[in-house]
């Protein structure tokens, strides 16, 4: 027979699977704008799970912020790079397109001055003002790197969410030897900073590549050659002088 205090920690417990699940925390999944809404409804998700944990408060602090807090940081740089880098390729075909029109327009027209009174002149005038933004797009595109960053941090955030699984669950696999989630916490920690570590070192890369591409920084010894891995090249250049 189902005691009352029975009936009640049952429907406590079932409110909470229905709070994580994302029932009474997300809503309804709008038409438009459903990886935003996705995004910040993982947050809530996993905000409402961290409070259950068994965790020191200054364990649970640390988890929302420097786990928790940037994947959401990471997530959203990820949205604003596809976004911006789907819009600027979107623009430059449909600049594209209207430069060949305009160009079109304009031969049928029989001027071939940019800036001639007649309609020939105006569509090529408006072909070559077109084709400048069309240009300036693609530059700023692969100047900030809008796709290569996207596809960078993207396995980075699906890489700190698995973590983040397979310490709420004890997976076997990584915390077989702890017996709960206060103990695993610093292990679980660790990889977090080294997920971290591991982009910013990446990042650090990239910058060093754009470098290179775009005036080059590296320095070369006087006479042309490479330099040596232990400094004796240039003592020889010298005792050959």
């Amino acid at each position: 027979m189902i005691t009352r205090q029975q009936s009640g920690s049952a429907t406590q417990t079932s409110s909470t699977v229905r709070t994580i699940a994302g029932d009474d925390v997300c809503g309804e999944p709008p038409r438009l704008g459903y990886d935003k809404w996705w995004s910040r409804c993982y947050e809530r998700r996993q905000r409402a799970l961290i409070d259950l944990l068994d965790l020191e408060p200054v364990q649970r602090a640390e988890l929302k912020d420097r786990w928790l807090d940037e994947i959401a940081r990471l997530e959203q740089s990820a949205q604003w790079c596809r976004s911006w880098h789907n819009r600027l390729q979107i623009f430059a075909i449909v600049g594209g397109a209207t430069v060949s029109f305009l160009v079109a327009v304009g031969g049928l027209v029989g001027t071939t001055k940019i800036f001639d009174v007649g309609a020939g002149g105006v569509s090529q005038a408006m072909a070559f003002t077109v084709s400048l933004i069309v240009s300036a797009a693609l530059g700023i595109d692969g100047f900030l790197r809008l796709s290569q960053r996207y596809r960078e941090t993207r396995p980075v955030v699906e890489e700190l969410r698995i973590a983040g699984s397979k310490f709420f669950s004890m997976s076997p696999d990584v915390y077989r030897v702890f017996v709960d989630h206060r103990k695993a916490f610093p292990t679980f920690m660790e990889r977090v900073e080294n997920i971290l570590a591991n982009d910013a070192r990446a990042w650090a890369a990239l910058g060093t590549e754009s470098e290179k591409e775009n005036g080059g920084t590296e320095k070369h010894p006087p006479d042309g050659g490479k330099p040596a891995a232990d400094g004796t090249e240039g003592d020889v250049a010298k005792k050959n002088a």
